[in-house]
């Protein structure tokens, strides 16, 4: 299917607001127009040869009508103005509308598949001209041009409900194909499987609606970060000197044009608070400008004079490479005083027991230094 995740790259970064909702918007007439037609010739025609297939198919180009009027009805509500309650906006509206079009879509498929059962039971005859099957071969052309003009404006816009529209118009136009191809076996063989087709059908239905509300619901419960543009960001905050380390960075969704960050830099410890200030704020600047993602910064100091920091932090990275769960640390600190090891180690996602796993780390470390004190942290692997 598709992903709409905070962090998928956007073919056009540079799309404007106004731009992408005239886009959207464009989109959503055209497919009401282009829906409205297609379902009216297929009613037309189902009724005239009594095909409950054809009847089914034409009630379904009319739910995507529903479909792109909900597109277009969303976006409007998602660009209302920010309040007191809902400070980050609506964005997250476009997500909400796209389950109701998942919805609309298991429901018609449902109901197409009660249809088909009846017809099955009944075995009513149908009967078709040749016209209507060259006529029903046209609509599905237009019905694959559709397709790829939502799909390709979907994608320019990263838009939920218009990649939602798509997904649903390719399995019409593979739906519609089988339609035709039984019309045909019906027509020239005088076999009987309207009925049985209308079942596969609607099973095609409901497995799109059910597979785009799975999808939806993954944005707006929120997804692992795209690594190709975590990897990106990483390389560009790393240009802002003194800044040696980005970690733990993490992605908030509120609506495709909306999009929150959070990510702990290492700077090393010689300069001044004022000169990691600069360097961090260059930085919120380049990403915001750049990739229109709002992130701040926390901030960890990395010891680069101390032999005896600088050797057991090297010595926990030998531990680390070849400690099962574990990738890496940050955020190390050692307190001579109190012989006290701090640090932030960064586990997948097979380590289900964190007690455990700092309890094997901390006999691990002891083995080379017993009197140590070990505090850790544990964080997920989040990009």
């Amino acid at each position: 299917m598709f992903r709409t995740s905070f962090f998928n790259i956007s073919k056009n970064k540079n799309i404007s607001k106004n731009e992408r909702t005239r886009l959207i918007t464009f989109a959503g007439v055209v497919g009401v127009i282009v829906n409205l037609i297609l379902a009216s010739v297929k009613i037309f025609i189902g009724l005239m040869s009594n095909s409950i297939a054809i009847i089914s198919d034409g009630i379904n180009n009319l739910t995507d009508v529903s479909s792109s009027i909900i597109t277009i009805l969303g976006l409007k509500l998602s660009q209302m103005s920010p309040t007191r309650n809902h400070p980050l906006g609506y964005g997250r509206i476009e997500y909400l509308s796209g389950m109701v079009i998942s919805a609309i879509i298991i429901y018609a498929g449902l109901e197409f598949l009660r249809l088909s059962i009846e017809r099955i039971i009944t075995h009513e005859y149908i009967n078709f001209l040749t016209i209507q099957i060259i006529v029903l071969t046209i609509l599905i052309i237009g019905k694959w041009l559709l397709s790829v003009y939502t799909k390709r404006i979907g994608e320019k816009t990263n838009s939920e409900p218009l990649l939602a529209s798509a997904a649903d118009a390719r399995m019409d136009v593979l739906t519609a194909s089988l339609v035709v191809i039984s019309v045909v076996i019906s027509k020239y063989t005088g076999l009987y499987i309207d009925g049985y087709v209308g079942v596969i059908l609607s099973f095609f239905i409901c497995y799109t609606g059910f597979s785009h509300m799975k999808e939806t619901a993954s944005s707006l419960i929120g997804q692992r970060p795209n690594k190709d543009l975590t990897d990106t960001i990483k390389k560009e905050v790393l240009k802002f000197e003194p800044i040696i380390g980005v970690y733990d960075i993490i992605g908030h969704n509120y609506g495709p044009t909306r999009k929150v960050a959070s990510a702990n830099v290492e700077i090393v410890d010689y300069i001044t608070v004022e000169e990691a200030y600069e360097a961090m704020d260059a930085a919120h600047h380049y990403i915001w400008n750049k990739y229109n993602i709002h992130i701040v910064f926390g901030l960890h100091s990395v010891n680069t004079y101390d032999k005896y920091v600088i050797e057991r932090r090297e010595y926990i990275n030998l531990i680390i490479k070849d400690f099962p769960g574990a990738l890496s640390i940050h955020n190390f600190s050692y307190i001579k005083s109190s012989n006290l090891f701090r640090f932030d180690v960064v586990v997948d996602f097979n380590v289900k027991d964190f007690s455990a796993f700092k309890k094997d780390l901390t006999e691990a470390i002891k083995e080379k230094y017993p009197e140590a004190i070990t505090e850790i942290d544990i964080n997920l692997d989040y990009s």
